[in-house]
């Protein structure tokens, strides 16, 4: 298989435990971008969460966010591609939030805005400098988001989860990247359709495409990839999508997969 393009996922694939890039996995990158593959960040993180790893791989791709539902071009700082939340279903997620007793983190506008910090730290989150904005979700008259994250126990999160299945069938994405985090887009929104529009600039299609990661928002675009692999840390139904596994982040799963395959 030709392989022309490689999408990682960031938190649990590409990083760190400690959200940092090591060695080993800087070098892959230089090496890859050396070699004239396409290199693309496909993300549940919001656009400013995932700037400073962007920056510091310096690639010169546009960066999948929020799960696939915008892909932006960093260095012309706009949008290429956006698939939000409307008004209806956005108010209808605040209300189920507030009905169960959960926090709500939304991204409107690629700000990052709740009601109260939530006492129980994102962990995607750790260490991003990033300072959300405190709002009153109900004196918001049009909302519009571009996702949305339910934080909780479990049993809660999964309720709000349901009654919004009933109410809008179809309509949303909702995933889970931690078992007490649900991330919410649209529906029409995957890690595979962002890549898709990304790569489709460079006529590179899904089989000429590897990707790497870990979590259920991942399923979309390792089924897409010609080379899905999923990491040795994966949840077990990530595992179950593909036969190419690599082995854990902290252990430079995707480098040491990288330079097997590559030959490096």
């Amino acid at each position: 298989m030709d392989i022309k393009a490689i999408a990682f996922d960031l938190d649990g694939t590409l990083l760190h435990s400690s959200k940092t890039f090591t060695d080993r996995t800087l070098d892959m990158i230089s090496t890859m971008k050396k070699r004239g593959l396409i290199l693309v960040i496909a993300t549940g993180r919001g656009l400013e969460k995932a700037r400073k790893f962007y920056e510091t791989l310096d690639l010169d791709t546009p960066l999948v966010c929020y799960n696939g539902s915008c892909v932006h071009d960093i260095h012309q700082s706009k949008d290429l591609y956006a698939m939000n939340i409307e008004d209806e279903i956005a108010s209808e997620i605040v209300h189920q939030a507030k009905n169960h007793e959960i926090a709500l983190h939304a991204y409107s506008n690629h700000q990052l805005i709740y009601e109260k910090p939530y006492s129980m730290a994102n962990p995607l989150d750790l260490g991003s400098g990033i300072i959300g904005k405190v709002v009153c979700f109900d004196d918001i008259k049009h909302k519009v988001f571009n996702k949305a994250l339910y934080i909780g126990n479990e049993e809660k999160v999964d309720a709000a989860k349901q009654e919004l299945e009933k109410q809008f069938p179809g309509q949303l994405s909702m995933t889970y990247s931690w078992p007490q985090y649900l991330e919410i887009v649209h529906a029409e929104a995957d890690k595979s359709v962002g890549i898709a529009k990304v790569l489709a600039g460079y006529r590179i299609q899904a089989s000429q495409t590897m990707a790497f990661g870990d979590a259920e928002n991942d399923i979309g675009m390792l089924r897409w990839a010609g080379h899905g692999v999923a990491m040795e840390n994966a949840m077990k139904e990530v595992k179950q999508v593909t036969a190419h596994h690599a082995g854990s982040c902290d252990e430079d799963g995707v480098a040491r997969y990288i330079e097997q395959y590559f030959n490096l």
